[in-house]
């Protein structure tokens, strides 16, 4: 028996040529429906009535779940430049510390629920309301200017990569003095679309050739790895490097 052939059956049989008052009288008819029309017919397959054999077959059923079935969608999202990840074309805050990572986003039916990549719960926010002008949810701070990373944690967060990083952050410190920040926190945010491991490559690379410039590590990966995801992130030099020593 097809599945779809219940569905034939009830618009036929129960929904053809009937009106309802409302979700309640839907509700009544449709169990007087069911207790004097579907539960006590001859089926056509089975030969059987339905009442029948769910009286022989109710010994024989589990209990329900106490709980339902997680219906969310999950998805995984880049926080970005911001320090949002984005969905539905609104942009739902997460800790600065986050930012250039790709992390997991549960959507239910009301909530919006990011995790980290290793699974700590960041934040829960309701879902934004259709036609809402406010396009942040969340605290997101007005400055005028996007928000920039600690530099110390964006030396800690590289340095996690490999110890080998240390050594290329020093040199990049030292050929750079002027523009050495920028550049580190663009190597960062490679990580939004190229594995870690993709990464070392270029940077090793680079260290082989004296190059300590974060767009040409970007063109050897655009060239040579395959990225995990679609996304480019813009990212500008902040013009407080070219002062700061």
């Amino acid at each position: 028996m097809k599945v779809e052939r219940p569905f034939y059956y009830l618009e036929r049989s129960f929904l053809n040529g009937r009106e309802f008052r409302d979700v309640d009288d839907l509700k009544i008819q449709l169990q007087k429906w069911l207790t004097d029309v579907n539960d006590v017919r001859v089926h056509a397959t089975t030969r059987k009535k339905p009442i029948d054999l769910y009286i022989q077959e109710h010994p024989f059923l589990q209990v329900l779940p106490a709980n339902h079935f997680d219906t969310s969608e999950v998805v995984n999202l880049v926080v970005n430049q911001e320090s949002c990840v984005q969905w539905k074309g609104y942009l739902y805050v997460v800790p600065d510390k986050y930012m250039y990572e790709v992390c997991s986003v549960r959507i239910t039916e009301d909530h919006l629920v990011v995790y980290s990549p290793m699974g700590e719960q960041l934040i829960t926010c309701p879902l934004a309301e259709p036609g809402r002008k406010e396009r942040y949810v969340g605290v997101h701070h007005k400055t005028g200017k996007k928000p920039d990373l600690d530099i110390a944690d964006v030396i800690s967060r590289l340095e996690a990569f490999a110890p080998e990083m240390s050594e290329y952050i020093d040199q990049v410190r030292r050929h750079k003095p002027g523009s050495w920040r920028h550049h580190l926190r663009s190597l960062l945010a490679m990580k939004v679309n190229y594995r870690v491991e993709d990464i070392l490559i270029a940077v090793r690379r680079a260290q082989m050739y004296k190059v300590f410039e974060s767009g040409t590590i970007e063109r050897f990966l655009a060239n040579n790895s395959e990225p995990r995801y679609s996304i480019k992130l813009s990212f500008k030099r902040n013009n407080k490097d070219e002062h700061e020593r």
